[in-house]
């Protein structure tokens, strides 16, 4: 009835290492203790102002990730007392040892919201991150910690990208086209404003500035300015496969926030050498997570040449 043989211990002091586990029996060996992996968290709820600290010690290193992501679910729901809705607002520190004994870390933070579960929605990107280092096939790198910082909250909030406006040089704003492409002056710095609206409409419609560099060496080429929210259509090409370590740590180290707006202009411009290729990008942080994608098209011309002038005071006036 108890499926076979079973083993029944009395916890104490750490004497060894129990290093196999078969059919017949365990095996273990007294004497060096296993180097244990923390993963500790403190959440704070911000509905009532409970918070709670914990900590896992994970012997399997290939475990870590796994552990730290329910570490993290439970300590959650044990704050939240309640599996549901809300926000939540995260940070988390991985530490670790490369294959030449120097140190690396990675320290990044997040937003994440959900009409359902909001714990649940929170635990997957660290997760994702803790296996990407442990199964990298650039190193034997090693994660020796792993913590978590952060709060959590029953309100649920979420923008969504209503419209796009481009900033003209009197200070008015005009709708991004949709047909013809806008031109913008190789050199210049195209400025934007998006309109985000409340999730169900709830709130007035809020408005975000930002900008995107349009590179030097393009004029004669096209593109398109693609806008979004957090992390929309991040992850989906070949570019985005890391090729050294060094590479994976910046790609986990620069994610790009659930919490924010993304304007990124893609040009292309035929040369003698073949096409080249420019990217430039634009971010501004929100205080709710934002949703949603909008683009248009461009073309890149030379800029307009200076005009002649005359100064006079604080005053300029273009000669004939």
């Amino acid at each position: 009835s108890l499926f076979g043989p079973f083993k029944v211990a009395n916890p104490g002091g750490v004497v060894g290492t129990l290093d196999q586990d078969r059919l017949a029996a365990i095996r273990a060996q007294l004497g060096p203790v296993p180097i244990a992996v923390p993963v500790s968290s403190t959440v704070t709820s911000l509905d009532d102002g409970a918070s709670r600290s914990g900590t896992t010690r994970v012997n399997l290193p290939s475990f870590v990730p796994d552990i730290a992501a329910f570490h993290l679910l439970n300590n959650l729901d044990r704050v939240f007392d309640r599996i549901g809705g809300g926000t939540a607002q995260l940070r988390w520190v991985i530490e670790g040892t490369r294959a030449s004994g120097a140190p690396f870390s990675v320290d990044v933070s997040n937003m994440f919201a959900n009409q359902f579960d909001v714990s649940f929605e929170s635990i997957f990107q660290p997760a994702d991150q803790l296996f990407a280092l442990e199964n990298n096939g650039f190193e034997a790198a090693k994660i020796t910690g792993v913590r978590f910082t952060g709060s959590v909250s029953s309100r649920f909030g979420q923008y969504s990208i209503d419209s796009v406006l481009i900033r003209r040089p009197n200070g008015t704003f005009v709708p991004a086209p949709t047909d013809e492409p806008l031109q913008v002056e190789a050199g210049s710095r195209l400025n934007l404003r998006v309109v985000l609206s409340q999730f169900r409409g709830v709130g007035a419609p809020v408005n975000v500035d930002l900008s995107v560099t349009v590179p030097p060496d393009t004029a004669g080429g096209f593109g398109s300015v693609m806008v979004t929210g957090g992390s929309f259509g991040d992850g989906d090409g070949e570019s985005d496969q890391p090729a050294t370590f060094d590479e994976l740590l910046a790609q986990l180290r620069g994610i790009t926030p659930n919490n924010s707006v993304n304007a990124t202009l893609f040009v292309e411009k035929e040369t003698s050498n073949g096409f080249i290729q420019r990217e430039t990008h634009g971010r501004a942080v929100v205080d709710q997570v934002a949703v949603g994608e909008e683009s248009f098209p461009t073309e890149v011309v030379q800029p307009r040449r200076a005009r002649p002038g005359v100064v006079a005071g604080n005053a300029w006036r273009l000669r004939s």
